[in-house]
Formats: C-alpha cells, sequence, structure tokens
C-alpha cells in the first residue's frame, strides 16, 4: 500500500511539474503574441497616419498650385466680370422703356449676341480652370472607396476566423494572460525601485 501511495505521488508531483511546464510555455507564447498584436496595431496606426498624410497632401497639393496663381488669375477674372457688367448695362442703357418704343431688331440681337458669347467665353475659361483639380479629387474618391471595400473584405474574413476559436478559451486565456502580464509588471517594478 505504501509502495502504490509512493508511486502515485510521484505520477502527481510529474504531472503537476508537466503542468507547470505547460503553463509556462504557454504563458510565454501569450506573451509573444500579445507583443506581436501590439506591434502589428502599432504599424497599422502607423500606416493609416501616413495613409492619410499623403491623401492630405495629394488633395492640397494641386490646390497650392492654384491659390498661389491666384493673384494672376484675379485679375483676368476681375477683367473679364467687369467687361460682362459693362455690356449687359450697355445692352440694357439702349433699351427704351417706353410703351410705345420702337428698337432696332437687328441691333439688339447683336448686342445680345455679344453679352452671350462673353458669358460663354467666361464659363469656357472657368471649366478650364478647375476642371483638372475636380478629377483629381474624384480619382482620390474612387481609390478611398476601393479601400474601404477592401477593408471591409478583411474585415469580414477575420470575423470568420474568429467565429473558429471558441469564445470561452479565448476569454479565459485572455484572463490569464492579463494577469501574467500585471504579476511581470508588479515583480519588474519591484526589481527597479531602490532599496
Amino acid at each position: 500500500m505504501l509502495q502504490w501511495r509512493f508511486v502515485n505521488a510521484r505520477a502527481e508531483v510529474a504531472t503537476n511539474a508537466v503542468n507547470t511546464d505547460a503553463q509556462d510555455k504557454l504563458f510565454g507564447v501569450w506573451l509573444r503574441i500579445l507583443k506581436i498584436r501590439n506591434s502589428t496595431l502599432e504599424k497599422r496606426i502607423q500606416l493609416e497616419k501616413l495613409i492619410h498624410e499623403i491623401k492630405l497632401h495629394q488633395i492640397v497639393g494641386p490646390q497650392l498650385c492654384l491659390l498661389n496663381e491666384w493673384a494672376k488669375l484675379e485679375a483676368k477674372n476681375y477683367e473679364a466680370v467687369s467687361r460682362v457688367i459693362r455690356k449687359l448695362s450697355a445692352v440694357l442703357v439702349r433699351v427704351p422703356l417706353n410703351q410705345d418704343a420702337k428698337v432696332d431688331v437687328e441691333s439688339l440681337c447683336e448686342a445680345v449676341s455679344a453679352a452671350i458669347a462673353a458669358m460663354d467665353g467666361i464659363e469656357a475659361t472657368i471649366i478650364n480652370i478647375f476642371s483638372q483639380p475636380v478629377e483629381k479629387m474624384l480619382y482620390m474618391v474612387t481609390e478611398l472607396i476601393s479601400m474601404v471595400e477592401q477593408e471591409k473584405q478583411c474585415l469580414e474574413e477575420m470575423e470568420k476566423v474568429i467565429t473558429l476559436v471558441p469564445p470561452k478559451n479565448i476569454l479565459v486565456s485572455e484572463q490569464s494572460l492579463r494577469v501574467h502580464l500585471i504579476q511581470a509588471a508588479k515583480e519588474s517594478r519591484k526589481g527597479q525601485t531602490p532599496h
């Protein structure tokens, strides 16, 4: 009977040693996973920040050139608008406003045609100036939409992978890992404090 008790005690000690060793290895694995997860998260945040900075630079960069050239364009714009105002006011001044007034139809048609041509010229100039930044902006919006769709696909894949792992095991393991991390942090603080 004593021999069996001794054999059982030795087996129990060996089992406990194996369990302790397995728990230590599991703790080490969880620590490495946590470090990898944290570094991946930091790199992802840095990548997002860099992508946003690049997008901001791509959006603002061409606009800065236009703003710097606005002084040149402003004079032309002011001149074109003032010409339109002068022509329209000249047309309005020539139109008699009496009830029995008669108008030379050809001169009125020529004046209105000149005003319309001036307006069309201003419209074409404005479209030429502002069409290029709008096309670039649309291209960037298209890129952003495709990036958002890719992120959605990645999230869906991650959700599928997460559903394969039982949640109780993850929760228990994560809680165990947190407890071990807190203990390790306390022990490292005790080792760093001067005696």
